[in-house]
C-alpha cells in the first residue's frame, strides 16, 4: 500500500490583521468559531482572552466523549481468537473523539480498517485490555540521530544567543563540544529509545533500518508510501556562520521554493537563537527571494518569533516543530508556542538530540507539560499537547494521511497504554516507560508485554525488564541483538528512566544576568519583570535581545504580544483564537474534514473523510487509499481531477510504449492508457531495473510527482502485469 503525502491546499487565515508584505499571503475571515455543547473540555474564554490581565486566550481544542459499551470482567488484558487481522479493545483516542469501550482493528496489509465503536470481527485476534487507552503511535519530526553517540553535555551558565555561536564559538561563547557520525550500532540504540517512549516514526537526518520508522531518509521507512521529508539544518547556506542582522546575502546554495515543493515536508532549522540574527532568518525565508515557507514547511525551532513573523506562518499554513527542553538549555528561551497557536500555527514536538534535547518524546512532553503550566499559563492542556505528538507530529514528516490518527485508511502504527484511572489524553501524554502495554508498527508487534507479544505470535523477541515490567522487544531486523544495543547504551546513555533521566538538560528557563526562570509572589511567571510592570504577568516572556530591552508590544497597546488576543490590532478590532482550529471555520482540527481550507458545511460527497473542498479524487479513498485515475488526469493539469503533487494514485489498464533500462538511478518505463491526448507517463523506477517489457498492460500505485517540468509516477508499486502472448 502506498499513501497520500499532504499539499499546499489553501492558506489560513491571518488573524487580526494582514502581516507585513514580505510576499503575498491568505484573506483573513471574519467566520465566529463554533463549539458544539456535545464536545468536552475546559469552557470557552472570552474572544479577548484574558489580555492585560496576562491570561493566554487559548481555548483547549474540545474533544467528544462516545461510550462504545462496556467490558466484561476480567479487568487485565486478554487475548483471545486467531486470524488475519488483529483488533485492539479499550478506550480509543481518535484526533477529536474518545470511544470508551471501543476497538481498532488493523488489517493482515497494517492498515487500520476501522476505529471507534463495533469494530470487532471474528475473522481477528483480538486484544482487549479494558484499563487502556488506544494510541496513535507518536511521531517525532526532529533529532539528530548521526549526532546521537554523545550523551548530555553540562552546560553550567553558558547561555546562546544564536547556534552559530555554540557551533563554533563566536562572540566569546564557548564552543559546544559535539561530533556527528554516529556508528550504525549507536542510531539504532537511539532509536530504540524513541521506540520505548511510545515513537514509531521519527525524522533524524539520519537512520537506520527495523525499527522505527524513518520519514526523511528514502529507503528507511520501513513501508511508510509517503514521499520522504527533507531535514534542512542549513537552508540558508549558512553553515560557514554567517549571522545577519539585516539583509538575506546568505551563501548562494541557499534552499529554493523547488526544494520545497518536492519534498513531502520541507524541515527548516530557522529561527533558532534569541538575537536579530535568528529573526532574521526567519523573515528572509519569507521573502519572494527565497519562498522556503509554505503548507509543507515546518519550522524547526522557530525561538525567534515575533507576532509578525507568527502571522505570516499561519497565513501560509506552515508548521513550526518545538524542541523546549533543548532551547531552554542553549539559550534559556523557546518559541512563543501561545502565540503560535493563536495565530493559527500548528506545533508539534520534537527533542532535537542527546546533547541538550530530551532522551526520547515522553521526556519532551514531560518538559512541555511542567513549562505550560509554570510559564504558558497552563495555555497547553493534554488534548493539545496529544496532538503535537500526533496529528500535527505527523503533518511534520508529510504524512498527515497515514500516521498520527486512529482512523480507516491510516497506518497501523498504534500503541496501547496502561490508563492508570486517568483521563484518557492524560494517560497518553504523561505515560512512563513501563505503562506501554503493546506498540505496533504496520500492525507488527515491536514493543510491549512479554504475554502479548506471544499472544501475537512474537514471542521470540528479546525480553527486557523495564522498571519492574516484563517487557520484550524486537531489535532482530535491524541487524544488532539486544545485548549489542544495551553495550552500546551502556557506554553513552540509558535506553529508559524510570525517574528522571541521569544528566537531563534543564526545562527551566534562565539567562544568567537577566533572570532566573523562578516564579515568586510579585513574578508569578519568572521572567525577571515584576507583576506590576510586565505586560503579560503570567506568561513567560522576558525582552529579548532581538526585542531591544523591551517586551514585545508590536501593536504599542500596553498588552505584551505573548498574551494579546489581537497583537498587530491595537484596537482588538478582529481579536481572534484560532488555537485549534487554524482554518478559522469553527471546526476543530481533529475532526475538519480540511483543516486547512474554510469549509464549516463539511461536506464529503464520497464519505471518504477528506472534505470536498479540499478533495481532488472523486472517488473514496481514506489515508493511504490511492485515488483511482486515467493517465489524462496526471499529464493534463487542467484537468479536474489533476492530483497535488505526492498524492498517491492508482492506474489500471496501462500500456509498457517505451523502456528506460539505463544504469545508474534514472531508470523506469513509460505507459499510456489512450485516455491522454498526447504524451506518455514515465514511471521512475531508480535504481532498480524497470521490471517490464514493451507491451505488457499494467496496473501502478505510485505517487503523482513532477520532476524538470515532466509529470511522473515515483514510488511505483507493480500490483498487476499481463504480458501479450503469455499463457492464460
Amino acid at each position: 500500500m502506498l499513501a497520500l503525502a499532504l499539499a499546499a491546499l489553501a492558506f489560513a487565515p491571518l488573524g487580526c490583521r494582514a502581516p507585513r508584505p514580505l510576499a503575498e499571503a491568505g484573506t483573513a475571515r471574519e467566520d465566529p468559531r463554533k463549539i458544539s455543547p456535545e464536545r468536552h473540555g475546559p469552557p470557552d474564554e472570552a474572544e479577548t482572552g484574558g489580555g492585560g490581565a496576562g491570561g493566554h486566550g487559548a481555548r483547549a481544542p474540545a474533544f467528544e466523549v462516545v461510550t462504545c459499551g462496556a467490558f466484561a470482567a476480567p479487568d487485565e488484558c486478554s487475548v483471545t481468537g486467531a486470524g488475519p487481522n488483529v483488533v485492539l479493545e479499550g478506550t480509543v483516542l481518535a484526533p477529536s473523539v474518545v470511544y470508551e469501550g471501543g476497538g481498532v482493528r488493523v488489517d493482515e496489509y497494517g492498515v487500520i480498517r476501522c476505529a471507534g465503536c463495533g469494530c470487532t470481527e471474528t475473522d481477528a485476534t483480538i486484544v482487549r485490555c479494558p484499563n487502556a487507552v488506544i494510541a496513535p503511535g507518536f511521531v517525532n519530526p526532529h533529532d539528530h540521530i548521526a549526532y546521537d553517540a554523545l550523551g548530555p553535555r553540562p552546560l553550567g551558565a553558558e547561555r546562546y544567543d544564536h547556534r552559530h555561536d555554540w557551533r563554533l564559538g563566536l562572540r566569546g561563547h564557548e564552543a559546544l563540544e559535539y561530533e556527528g557520525g554516529a556508528p550504525d550500532v549507536a542510531r539504532v540504540a537511539q532509536e530504540l529509545r524513541m521506540l520505548l517512549g511510545g515513537v514509531t516514526t521519527i525524522a533524524g537526518a539520519a537512520g537506520h533500518r527495523g525499527l522505527v520508522r524513518n520519514a526523511d531518509m528514502p529507503g528507511l521507512g520501513e513501508g511508510l508510501p509517503t514521499a520522504a521529508a527533507d531535514s534542512e539544518t542549513f537552508p540558508l547556506d549558512d553553515q560557514d556562520g554567517r549571522l545577519l542582522a539585516s539583509g538575506c546575502k546568505y551563501g548562494s546554495k541557499h534552499a529554493t521554493a523547488d526544494d520545497v515543493a518536492a519534498a513531502g515536508e520541507f524541515l527548516a532549522h530557522l529561527g533558532e537563537g534569541v538575537d536579530a540574527d535568528a529573526e532574521n532568518e526567519l523573515a528572509c525565508a519569507l521573502t519572494p527571494e527565497f519562498e522556503l515557507v509554505a503548507a509543507t514547511t515546518g519550522v524547526v525551532h522557530a525561538v525567534a518569533t515575533d507576532a509578525e513573523l507568527a502571522a505570516e506562518l499561519g497565513a501560509r499554513s506552515a508548521l513550526v516543530v518545538w524542541s523546549p527542553r533543548s532551547n531552554l538549555a542553549l539559550y534559556g528561551n523557546t518559541a512563543p508556542v501561545p502565540l503560535l497557536l493563536r495565530s493559527g500555527v500548528d506545533v508539534a514536538l520534537g527533542t532535537d538530540w542527546l546533547l541538550t534535547g530530551s532522551m526520547n518524546l515522553e521526556r519532551e512532553l514531560a518538559c512541555a507539560t511542567s513549562f505550560s503550566a509554570t510559564y504558558f499559563d497552563g495555555a497547553l492542556d493534554a488534548h493539545t499537547l496529544f496532538a503535537m505528538v500526533t496529528t500535527a507530529g505527523a503533518r511534520a514528516v508529510g504524512a498527515g494521511e497515514a500516521l498520527g490518527r486512529l482512523e480507516a485508511g491510516a497506518l497501523g502504527d498504534v500503541l496501547l497504554l496502561d490508563r492508570h484511572d486517568r483521563e484518557p489524553y492524560e494517560a497518553a501524554v504523561h505515560a512512563e516507560p513501563p505503562d506501554f502495554l503493546l506498540i505496533l508498527r504496520g500492525g507488527t508487534p515491536l514493543y510491549g508485554r512479554a504475554a502479548l507479544l506471544a499472544a501475537l505470535g512474537a514471542g521470540d523477541c528479546e525480553p527486557l525488564a523495564v522498571c519492574g515490567a516484563a517487557q520484550r522487544v524486537c531489535t532482530s531486523d535491524s541487524g544488532f541483538d539486544l545485548a549489542a544495543i544495551q553495550a552500546e547504551a551502556d557506554g553513552t546513555y540509558p535506553l529508559f528512566a524510570c525517574d528522571t533521566p541521569p544528566d537531563e538538560p534543564t526545562c527551566v528557563p534562565a539567562r544568567p544576568g537577566e533572570y532566573d526562570g523562578v516564579p515568586t509572589a510579585t513574578d508569578q511567571d519568572g521572567d525577571g519583570i515584576a507583576d506590576g510592570d510586565d505586560l503579560c504577568p503570567r506568561l513567560f516572556d522576558p525582552p529579548r535581545p532581538l526585542d531591544r530591552g523591551m517586551q514585545a508590544d508590536a501593536d504599542g497597546d500596553g498588552v505584551g504580544d505573548a498574551c494579546d488576543p489581537c497583537p498587530l490590532d491595537p484596537a482588538n478590532a478582529r481579536a481572534r483564537d484560532l488555537t485549534g482550529d487554524r482554518d478559522g471555520d469553527g471546526v476543530p482540527d481533529g475532526s475538519d474534514r480540511c483543516p486547512d481550507t474554510s469549509d464549516p458545511d463539511q461536506a464529503d460527497s464520497d464519505g471518504d473523510g477528506r472534505g470536498d473542498a479540499c478533495d481532488f479524487c472523486t472517488a473514496e479513498n481514506p489515508g493511504v487509499v490511492p485515488c483511482p485515475l486515467g493517465i489524462r488526469a496526471l499529464l493534463e493539469h487542467a484537468d479536474p481531477e489533476h492530483p497535488p503533487r505526492h498524492a498517491l494514485v492508482e492506474i489500471d489498464g496501462a500500456v509498457v510504449t517505451a523502456l528506460r533500462p539505463d544504469t545508474g538511478k534514472s531508470r523506469g518505463f513509460y505507459v499510456e492508457d489512450g485516455t491522454a491526448a498526447s504524451s506518455e507517463l514515465f514511471v521512475f523506477t531508480g535504481s532498480e531495473p524497470p521490471g517490464v517489457e514493451l507491451g505488457d498492460t499494467v496496473s501502478l500505485r505510485g505517487r503523482y510527482d513532477e520532476y524538470a517540468g515532466s509529470d511522473e509516477l515515483a514510488g511505483a508499486t507493480l500490483i498487476a502485469r499481463e504480458t501479450p502472448g503469455a499463457a492464460q
